[in-house]
């Protein structure tokens, strides 16, 4: 693995390390993981999935936060939830 791709693994596992559900994670697991990661960059605002879409996997959130809502009836925003990085959002 040439060294450019392997400090990239090496930075998407001390990522995931700092999400609670991956942190006991043994080095093989993490690796794995990391490893089938693919980091993606979403602009303020960007809406990552909306609901009744298949499930893409799962969005680690590495900096920045996450809202989640939905649209009532009348068409307003409901904020159901709103989280810091790091945390993970599916």
């Amino acid at each position: 693995m040439p060294a450019t791709a392997a400090s990239a693994i090496a930075e998407r596992m001390q990522q995931l390390r700092r999400i609670p559900m991956f942190a006991p994670l043994d080095a093989a697991p993490l690796t794995a993981l990391a490893q089938r990661s693919t980091p993606h960059h979403y602009a303020p605002g960007e809406v990552l999935f909306e609901e009744g879409d298949p499930c893409a996997g799962v969005f680690v959130i590495v900096a920045g936060m996450v809202r989640i809502f939905e649209m009532s009836a009348a068409g307003r925003e409901l904020m159901l939830h709103q989280d810091q990085a790091p945390t993970t959002v599916a």
